[in-house]
């Protein structure tokens, strides 16, 4: 963040925000020889604010949610900006829509645990057509969840001006690089599903103890990457790519099919295996990753606190029973014309979806194993550039034990989708690279 103004009490930055987006705003004031306020707004609405007293025992507030009622809250996120052409919302005072701010306030605390806290209410913002200015999204409220009633404190200002204003404005990632704010060596960015806006940036997925709107007292900076290295890597990795695509295009050449083009080598072989990483560097929670392929429920696989074996999941396969595993691997689909498979639901064909839950451990439990279907045929209307699935190897000897698990949360901490396809079907999208063109022949007929 950048001064604004002259004595330095009001701050500035812009953060990239995409629909579906948690929003974690977070703020800090270490000296408890005074009692602070905060007004937390969002696109210009009041969210409610919260009081720091000096009788405090934690420098620093997260606020993700915001009450609507006395007995419900909602979490804040980002969501797509609805448009109307509607000429009475040209006259809306919309100025304030793709901001949200944190005005610090010195006061005096004048009521304490008297007063019934009670909702907000927030609406999406829906503005006119002419008059979006590069917006795409707005803030909006998750699904409710129920929560006790309580009281809060009421307080007075003892000054005229803020002690200090945080204002945070976010667009898409897209508009903020073609605006020049974004520059392509750095990139501000949130892990998971949370934005961090925040002066400290919060740590990504933790949730806070004690209430919804505390978390530890710690310093937390903001995560920095380097776009250039990414690049130098991908670059790399496009050569180690073609290197392979080159030396299979080879060997099925010496194999009798003379007419092959490099262009129809994929890189994805059938039978060949993968692996599913994640990790959870939050070592005082547990979690657990639960994994779907091609909408397949293949089980979860729990991160345990404290951590025993490191922060790391490395899934290669799946457990069909407490001695038994099947490795994951790539599998040639097979297609048919045969119109009886046009009412098959294949719409999970071609994904990888990975959930990971917050969870109580209760216990050991005898591991039962879960129940694996490998994608049937698919009517060659329905494919939709698919020419492969997950397919399951051989059964292997694998001891699986059991935990005894609930999860302690509506909605997972993260969820990451991967779809695959072949190299070729994402470079005919425009998905990835095209193909580097072969060198050229060297010829010394010239030479002396």
């Amino acid at each position: 963040m950048a001064p604004k103004s002259e004595d330095g009490r009001a701050c500035s930055a812009w953060i990239p925000s995409k629909v579906g987006q948690a929003i974690s705003i977070v703020w800090k004031d270490t000296d408890r020889s005074r009692a602070t306020s905060a007004d937390v707004l969002v696109d210009g609405t009041n969210c409610g604010g919260y009081i720091l007293d000096t009788s405090r025992k934690w420098d620093e507030v997260c606020r993700e949610y915001v009450r609507t009622s006395a007995t419900e809250k909602r979490r804040l996120q980002f969501g797509a900006l609805q448009l109307t052409d509607d000429d009475t919302y040209l006259t809306k005072d919309r100025r304030n829509v793709g901001e949200i701010s944190v005005a610090l306030w010195r006061c005096r605390v004048t009521r304490k645990g008297q007063t019934p806290m009670g909702g907000r209410r927030i609406e999406s913002s829906l503005v006119h057509e002419k008059v979006k200015k590069g917006l795409a999204h707005t803030v909006t409220l998750g699904d409710a969840i129920k929560v006790a009633p309580s009281t809060g404190k009421r307080s007075e200002r003892l000054d005229d001006e803020p002690l200090a204003t945080f204002l945070f404005r976010y667009r898409g990632i897209d508009v903020l690089r073609a605006n020049g704010i974004v520059a392509m060596s750095k990139l501000l960015t949130s892990s998971s599903s949370e934005s961090a806006a925040s002066a400290t940036d919060a740590e990504v997925g933790q949730k806070r103890k004690a209430s919804e709107e505390l978390v530890s007292g710690r310093e937390v900076k903001p995560e920095i990457v380097d776009i250039e290295h990414l690049v130098q890597v991908e670059k790399r990795d496009r050569q180690a790519e073609e290197e392979f695509r080159r030396a299979r295009l080879e060997m099925l050449r010496e194999q009798g099919r003379k007419n092959i083009k490099i262009e129809d080598v994929s890189t994805i072989i059938s039978g060949e295996p993968f692996t599913i990483n994640w990790r959870d560097p939050v070592s005082k929670r547990a979690t657990s990753g639960r994994l779907r392929v091609d909408g397949t429920d293949c089980g979860g696989t729990a991160l345990r606190s404290p951590r025993i074996a490191g922060d790391e999941i490395h899934k290669t396969h799946v457990s069909i029973n407490d001695r038994a595993a099947r490795p994951f691997q790539f599998g040639t689909l097979e297609l048919t014309d045969d119109d009886s498979y046009l009412k098959k639901d294949v719409q999970d064909i071609g994904i990888i979806s990975l959930a990971v839950w917050r969870i109580r451990v209760k216990g050991a439990t005898q591991y039962t194993g879960v129940t694996i279907t490998e994608p049937e045929k698919m009517h060659e209307r329905a494919k939709k550039g698919l020419e492969h699935a997950v397919k399951f190897g051989a059964t292997q000897n694998m001891i699986t034990k059991g935990l005894d698990t609930e999860y302690l949360d509506k909605v997972p901490l993260a969820t990451f989708t991967f779809r695959y396809r072949s190299i070729d079907m994402l470079r005919a999208n425009g998905l990835a690279p095209a193909v580097a063109p072969p060198p050229p022949a060297f010829n010394a007929s010239g030479l002396c």
